[in-house]
């Protein structure tokens, strides 16, 4: 269960990091503070995924927010 968790973290923070890189490029080309938010957003998204401690309890309700 350990390691499918891990694999999880890495994944959510893989999938982050490469969205960061991408807005990233796309607020090079086309500057605004929209974008920079936005690549700003998923880099710190990147950094909650790779920070994060297990769940102690599953919340289903959790799911819904």
């Amino acid at each position: 269960m350990i390691t499918n968790q891990r694999t999880r973290d890495i994944a959510g923070f893989a999938f982050f990091s490469f969205a960061a890189l991408i807005s990233m490029a796309a607020a090079w080309e086309h500057p605004s503070i929209l974008t920079w938010l936005y690549a700003f957003h998923n880099l710190l998204l990147a950094w909650f995924y790779a920070r994060r401690t297990p769940a102690a309890q599953y919340d289903r309700t959790g799911l819904w927010l």
